[in-house]
C-alpha cells in the first residue's frame, strides 16, 4: 500500500496492516533475523512505529529478540514441526492454544491467548513461550502453586 493509502486507514486498521507487513518481513528473514533500521529502509515505516509494533510482537508471543551489543535483531517466533502440533481449547469468549515450536534457540512449548472482541473477531491478548529443556520444572512449580493449601478456596470457585 501507498502511504496516501495506508493514511486513510483506521487507527485498528493501519495497526492490522503494519503488524501484519512487519511479520511477514520476519518470516522471510526468518534465518538471520531483522533490524528495526532494515525493516525501516524496506518499508518506509517510522522507527517509532516499526519499533512499538515490534514490542507488541515481542510481548503476544510472535516475535522474540536478541540482543548483540547495543542492537535488537527480531525473529519470526519460530515454525510449527509438525501439524499435529498444534491444540486449542476453546471457552466461552477465550481460546487458548498450544503450540510446539522451533526457532534457532531451540524447541518451545508456546501458550497464546485469544480473546473475541465485541465484533466476535478474535484477538491476540498474550503468550508465553516455555523452552522444553524448562517445561518439566515449569510444571512442577506451577504445580506447587496451584496446590498451595490457602489457595484452595480460591480453585474451587
Amino acid at each position: 500500500m501507498s502511504p496516501e493509502e495506508i493514511h486513510v486507514l483506521s487507527p485498528q486498521e493501519r495497526d492490522f496492516y503494519t503488524r501484519n507487513v512487519i511479520l511477514e518481513i520476519l518470516r522471510l528473514n526468518d534465518k538471520g533475523g531483522i533490524t528495526v533500521t532494515q525493516i525501516a529502509s524496506a518499508t518506509n515505516f517510522n522507527r517509532m512505529t516499526i519499533s512499538k509494533h515490534l514490542d507488541v510482537l515481542v510481548a503476544i508471543g510472535e516475535a522474540y529478540k536478541i540482543q548483540r551489543g547495543n542492537l535488537f535483531i527480531y525473529y519470526k517466533n519460530g515454525k510449527i514441526v509438525h501439524e499435529t502440533d498444534v491444540q486449542s481449547i476453546v471457552y466461552t469468549d477465550k481460546t487458548y492454544t498450544f503450540y510446539k515450536l522451533e526457532n534457532n534457540e531451540g524447541k518451545f512449548i508456546y501458550l497464546q491467548e485469544k480473546e473475541l472482541d465485541e465484533c466476535r473477531v478474535p484477538h491476540i491478548k498474550g503468550g508465553v513461550m516455555i523452552n522444553m529443556k524448562d517445561l518439566g520444572n515449569f510444571l512442577s512449580a506451577l504445580h506447587k502453586f496451584v496446590e498451595k493449601k490457602e489457595d484452595s478456596e480460591w480453585i474451587a470457585s
